[in-house]
């Protein structure tokens, strides 16, 4: 009599587990059970005790296999071939749902919804966006329709094609709003210098959706840091009468001013628990936490992987991105690709490695205001616009203290260029002498030498070209920065940003700078410590 078995197949995106169920586990004593790849490579090949069940996984999507199973009593002995399974493929099929809010805010993330079928059923979220002054309809597949076709929580059904998770088939879908009678449209804007009245607000976040799902209620202390400088972009100290264990955590900013009200989210943190303390009335826990980019700093990949010549740099920096972390990566569309195969570093982690990686397309991790990941190109200063101005006139915001740090000690006033080869010698000196820079050897009364005594030239340079080389890396050398620290009250000014800085009383008149740190404490008034920097040249 042979054994009673069943399959079941179980898919899981980029992997998958095949079950063998054995539904007579005393007849016969083994199985032995071979799984190949299109009848031909052996990939599993097992003699098994009787078991319940028996499971292989880590099987590729989108491939063909064969299963033959044999039963016999002794597992040295004779086995019987008894039962040939046909081949199977596992398919998956995979489907990006993008909501936008279409003027709204704080409406659901993009989600990607996967299926063993290609009739695909699509649950929408069950968030729903806001807006000033206007009525949720509900979700459409076009930005200009006045009627839903869906509702939160309703089924979609999608014939899916892409049966690859990178470059899945999308679907955006609408909100679909109506004005309320009498709202004055005009009025919608917070005046971040005027008074108001503001509480906070932090939510668990699911970080399968990116969505809040519980508020809470516990949290005594906050204070939040964004940093350009360091790998993470930042970090927060929460204190909580609760033990939340892991969990992401989000922070909001509620504002009320002449009858609007505004949640301003202040950034997503992956919260941790070091320490719990207890006063004898109560407890205090406190709450280490993390931007999103903290589980990319955490993996390191295989040693020795690399992504291979010719790659697009963005598209494999967005799928590696969303492939080793939870949190929703908004796409940078770019044409730049690698010119040569690009190797991991043996202490590299995944942020060390995509950071690298992205670098070669002149961009650099960014975050936005939910914590989402973005990538943002690198610019100059003098090609961002200003987004505030810091003046007299918001005094009412801007504290008065300001603090203008620079270095001019490592600048040189010389700079000396060294060519040697086998074709002989050259030699380049340019000295700043100007009366009026401040660096020069004039003004400092002495020489400050920068040497380059291995240039990298093309071909073999004449004379006039070190020269121009040298002039050209004295000016570069010749720019000084400044950091300018300063506090004010809340407004929407994230790092990256480029500000105005025009405060007269501290000798700032109209000065572009970059803010590079902020450090948010979540008490009255909601204070923002800022540090921004520009550069001045002080040669030529």
């Amino acid at each position: 009599m042979e054994p009673i078995i069943s399959f079941r197949l179980d898919k899981i995106p980029g992997s998958g587990v095949l079950v063998i169920g054995n539904h007579d586990l005393y007849n016969y004593y083994h199985l032995r059970i071979v799984l190949s790849k299109d009848k031909s490579v052996v990939i599993y090949d097992r003699v098994l005790e009787s078991a319940p069940s028996y499971i292989i996984d880590g099987l590729n999507s989108n491939t063909t296999y064969y299963v033959e199973i044999s039963y016999g009593d002794n597992p040295e002995g004779e086995f019987t071939l008894f039962h040939t399974r046909t081949t199977f493929a596992m398919t998956w099929y995979f489907v990006k749902v993008d909501y936008n809010d279409n003027d709204g805010n704080r409406g659901p993330s993009s989600r990607l919804v996967v299926s063993t079928t290609s009739n695909v059923s699509i649950p929408l979220d069950s968030i729903i966006p806001s807006r000033m002054g206007c009525e949720f309809l509900g979700w459409s597949t076009s930005s200009t329709d006045s009627e839903p076709m869906f509702q939160p929580e309703d089924s979609i059904s999608f014939n899916a094609s892409s049966t690859d998770r990178y470059t899945p088939d999308e679907i955006v879908l609408y909100a679909v709003w109506r004005i309320i009678p009498g709202f004055n449209p005009r009025s919608t804007e917070i005046d971040w210098t005027s008074s108001m009245s503001q509480t906070y607000e932090f939510y668990l976040v699911d970080p399968d959706t990116w969505g809040d799902y519980r508020s809470i209620d516990t949290v005594t202390k906050c204070s939040i840091e964004r940093d350009r400088t360091i790998q993470t972009l930042g970090s927060a100290t929460i204190d909580s009468t609760e033990n939340l264990g892991e969990c992401y955590i989000r922070a909001y900013l509620v504002v009320d001013q002449n009858g609007l009200h505004r949640r301003e989210p202040l950034g997503t943190f992956l919260v941790q628990t070091p320490s719990i303390s207890f006063d004898g009335k109560s407890t205090s826990i406190s709450l280490d936490a993390y931007t999103p980019l903290i589980e990319l700093k955490g993996t390191m990949p295989p040693i020795g992987y690399s992504l291979v010549k010719g790659q697009n740099i963005m598209d494999a920096a967005s799928m590696l991105c969303r492939e080793k972390m939870r949190a929703p990566v908004v796409r940078a569309s770019a044409s730049d690709v690698l010119e040569d195969n690009f190797i991991s570093n043996l202490d590299d982690t995944w942020l060390t490695f995509v950071d690298d990686l992205i670098a070669n397309a002149k961009f650099r991790f960014g975050l936005d205001e939910m914590s989402r990941v973005i990538f943002e190109p690198e610019q100059d200063i003098a090609s961002l616009q200003s987004v505030w101005t810091y003046d007299d006139s918001n005094s009412s915001i801007l504290y008065p203290a300001v603090t203008n740090e620079r270095d001019l000690y490592g600048i040189p006033n010389v700079v000396e260029v060294v060519y040697t080869a086998s074709v002989g010698y050259k030699f380049a000196r340019i000295v700043n002498d100007d009366p009026n820079s401040p660096v020069s050897t004039v003004s400092r009364g002495r020489e400050v030498v920068y040497r380059d005594t291995n240039p990298n030239f093309i071909g073999i340079p004449t004379q006039e070209y070190i020269d121009n080389y040298a002039i050209q890396l004295l000016r570069n050398l010749s720019c000084l920065e400044h950091k300018i620290t300063y506090k004010h009250g809340y407004c929407p000014v994230r790092i990256g940003d480029c500000v105005t800085l025009n405060y007269k009383k501290a000798g700032l008149e109209n000065v572009r700078a970059q803010v590079v740190s902020q450090t948010i404490d979540c008490t009255t008034g909601c204070p923002v410590s800022e540090t921004a920097v520009y550069t001045t040249k002080l040669w030529r």
